[in-house]
């Protein structure tokens, strides 16, 4: 687990959230990595829908893909990295802001992103065609 994990678990929202009435039923679902299971679905990326369908951990993946080495010799640092690169890719971070918060210097955020937008180039597609649709007709 991470450290934005342990904080999350820490102040998580959920421990303050109670039912209306002692005979109410408070009701959590989290769905592990739904946004990329969307974006999976959505951007139509064949890997990204592979890798849902076979149950992979689509953080290690792309943490092997970019650090190009296989998902069982991942570390606990690279996952991360892959991570957070698909946080900024979903998010929309800016390479400063990534370089950051990897400790990366801008050149290899830089060479990662492209191998990042090599793998997986229906995101990209799907992220463009997006943020035109918004643009000039305001909305999806």
């Amino acid at each position: 687990m991470d450290e934005e994990d342990e904080v999350r678990k820490e102040f998580s929202i959920r421990k303050i959230v109670l039912p209306h009435t002692a005979d109410s039923v408070l009701i959590c679902i989290d769905e592990n990595q739904v946004e990329y299971r969307l974006l999976a679905h959505f951007s139509g990326d064949p890997v990204l829908c592979d890798l849902f369908r076979a149950g992979k951990d689509f953080h290690a993946y792309v943490g092997s893909q970019l650090f190009q080495v296989p998902m069982e010799e991942l570390t606990k640092d690279q996952r991360s990295i892959g991570k957070k690169f698909n946080f900024a890719k979903l998010y929309g971070a800016g390479e400063a802001a990534l370089a950051e918060q990897c400790k990366l210097s801008l050149p290899k955020v830089r060479r990662l992103q492209e191998a990042y937008h090599k793998k997986f180039p229906a995101v990209d597609r799907f992220k463009r065609d997006t943020e035109f649709k918004c643009k000039h007709h305001g909305g999806i």
